[in-house]
């Protein structure tokens, strides 16, 4: 179980990296992202898909956002055999166009997973900023409109 959940977060970090919205959308399937209030953002895949790509800045030279993410510490608080809530700490670091690298963000997840015929899905994904330093490369729009 615990690596079933490892796996889908490490998923949507890499997803992210390598600037495949569509599947980070489809790990949303019966899920919703959550602002850091709690509010819902976005609810099920297309909507992820389009909250993504109208924030996150993809670059075409390498049609990634030049990020790296680096998930730590996953905490599972609530286990049942058919729902998970999960905490984990997040860093992205990017690569900006002085070619020098940054960590632009730090803070923690928290994530309600939900097995559903036997597949592990992401309920719920909430990103709660700690250390926020220059998103300008990263986002489409300042963090603070989002």
């Amino acid at each position: 179980m615990r690596s079933a959940i490892e796996n889908l977060l490490h998923r949507y970090a890499d997803y992210i990296d390598r600037g495949e919205l569509r599947e980070v959308a489809r790990l949303f399937t019966a899920g919703s992202v959550l602002d850091p209030a709690g509010n819902v953002m976005a609810a099920g895949e297309q909507a992820v898909f389009e909250m993504y790509s109208g924030l996150i800045r993809i670059y075409p030279d390498s049609a990634t956002p030049r990020t790296q993410h680096l998930i730590s510490n996953l905490i599972l608080d609530h286990e049942s055999s058919d729902e998970i809530h999960s905490r984990a700490n997040f860093s992205v670091m990017q690569q900006l166009a002085s070619g020098s690298i940054e960590t632009i963000i730090c803070g923690q997840y928290r994530t309600v997973f939900v097995c559903q015929a036997g597949t592990w899905l992401i309920k719920e994904h909430q990103m709660l900023p700690r250390l926020i330093g220059d998103m300008s490369e990263h986002l489409l729009m300042e963090l603070g409109d989002i």
